[in-house]
């Protein structure tokens, strides 16, 4: 992923969901697509306890497009995960910051 503004969240898959959190993942990730000023990917750590989506955007306007347009998508990941931490790497207005930390309490910059 090459884009300038990276965004990825950490979530703890509650037991038994992880068939869940990966449809949940894929249907994020189909609304997403790949290539253009937007990309997804995601990974399991410590087997299928913790998923982690990288979301990389091209710019701002394409941070603010993702939040608006893909944000709600997200709820599919309700009763399923819970968001941990959100790392932020590249250059985000502070209204990004203030909505991913709706999401979590831990918002890293980078």
């Amino acid at each position: 992923m090459s884009h300038p503004i990276t965004l990825t969240a950490t979530l703890a898959v509650d037991p038994g969901k992880a068939q869940a959190a990966e449809a949940a993942r894929d249907e994020v990730a189909a609304a997403v697509g790949g290539g253009g000023d937007l990309a997804l990917t995601a990974g399991w750590e410590d087997g299928n306890a913790i998923m982690t989506i990288r979301v990389g955007a091209a710019s701002q306007a394409a941070v603010d497009r993702h939040l608006k347009e893909h944000g709600p998508l997200y709820a599919a990941f309700d009763g399923v995960a819970t968001v941990t931490g959100v790392r932020v790497e590249g250059t985000v207005d502070d209204a990004t910051l203030a909505s991913l930390k709706r999401l979590t309490s831990v918002v890293e910059t980078a």
